[in-house]
């Protein structure tokens, strides 16, 4: 369904590791620091890349990618219906991300300071306005996995595993 699954947990300082199936044209996402505010928490984009429906989205909406701020390094997933991986890491603020074994992402969100514009100079999607800079939100949170997100096709996790640091 569309429901996101939440952890019970509260996580800090953790890595992230989970193994995900793709369907054809799905958009999904982990979710990482959720509160019980809406808007404060971050998320590690997943979908189907080779997707025409997903063909001209932005960088920073692409399979790695802190969605709408930090562009993933290139495109590592594997096509819908293949195994992929995904390890993220949360520490003091840092993020990496890894897709299929390789680094794609290391950046960190105190450089986030500005609600509407990412360092690197490009806008947030006007879809995030009011959500708040990434320099401050909780650096704790729970996990969530996002449900079928604007398509009918859905991710399988296969797992996910947890380790806090």
């Amino acid at each position: 369904t569309g429901d996101t699954i939440l952890t019970k947990e509260d996580y800090g300082s953790i890595v992230v590791d989970m193994v995900y199936v793709m369907g054809k044209d799905a958009n999904s996402g982990l979710f990482l620091y959720d509160t019980d505010h809406p808007m404060r928490k971050f998320e590690v984009q997943i979908m189907d890349d080779e997707s025409a429906v997903f063909a001209n989205v932005e960088p920073y909406q692409r399979t790695g990618s802190v969605y709408g701020r930090c562009a993933a390094s290139e495109v590592r997933s594997r096509p819908a219906g293949e195994e992929n991986r995904l390890t993220v890491w949360c520490e003091k603020g840092r993020v990496r991300v890894a897709v299929n074994g390789k680094m794609v992402v290391d950046t960190d969100l105190g450089l986030y300071t500005d609600p509407v514009t990412n360092p690197d100079g490009t806008r947030i999607p006007s879809y995030h306005k009011g959500f708040p800079a990434l320099a401050t939100i909780p650096r704790h949170g729970r996990i969530g996995l996002q449900g079928i997100h604007n398509t009918q096709s859905a991710v399988r996790f296969k797992y996910l595993r947890v380790k806090e640091l």
